[in-house]
């Protein structure tokens, strides 16, 4: 019996996005050019499922991200505040569990990085039904909870993010000027986008074979 790497490995087409305006002539190309870039010229295997996180985090999250983010930069009059949030909590069952991925066979690899919906376990407690009550914050994380939750309210007052926690300008992105605020252990701007390569190889291929919806 194949494995599910084995047989995406097989059947690479299944990877191109399905709102990416690719002629049936064309799939298998533009299939074997996203495997080039996560995948190298190594088959899609358990052994590289890390880069296989990074290709579907890139079409459900990012790649959207980074077309809404330009969007609104460039039509709305009002501020865009873009950041990528880098802090993982200590002791989460729950972020654990979104960070495990099962290889079959009893075997499970551990993702670094911080999860979907990371953001949200140092604003409010959250647990997984039927299960224990989440943790108390370590020591280390009660500062970085009251700088987030202040930073959170204050945009939600105001809508500007900037308060005296940052200890800085938290300047808003724009489509010339590209920059995130890295939210985590150092609060710090940073230039650019992030995955710039990875975005513009998709930017590239929308801009060629158009939006199917």
């Amino acid at each position: 019996r194949k494995t599910e790497y084995e047989l995406l490995d097989q059947n690479r087409q299944i990877l191109i996005p399905e709102n990416l305006n690719v002629p049936k002539n064309k799939k298998n190309e533009v299939a074997n050019e996203i495997v080039k870039l996560y995948f190298g010229d190594k088959p899609i295997s358990k052994e590289s499922v890390i880069p296989l996180t990074d290709l579907i985090g890139d079409i459900v999250f990012y790649v959207s991200i980074s077309e809404a983010t330009k969007y609104l930069s460039e039509k709305s009059d009002k501020p865009v505040y873009s950041y990528v949030f880098t802090k993982r909590r200590t002791n989460s069952p729950l972020m654990n569990l979104m960070a495990t991925i099962s290889l079959g066979e009893n075997q499970t690899i551990n993702l670094e990085g911080v999860s979907h919906g990371g953001d949200a376990e140092f604003l409010y407690k959250s647990a997984m039904p039927n299960s224990p009550p989440p943790a108390e914050y370590d020591s280390d994380e009660v500062p970085f909870v009251k700088a987030s939750t202040t930073i959170i309210s204050t945009f939600g007052k105001t809508g500007n993010p900037n308060c005296a926690e940052i200890g800085f300008s938290w300047h808003p992105t724009s489509s010339s000027n590209p920059q995130y605020f890295n939210w985590g252990d150092e609060f710090k701007m940073v230039p650019g986008r992030l995955r710039e390569e990875r975005l513009q190889f998709w930017e590239d291929l929308y801009n060629k074979y158009g939006y199917a919806f």
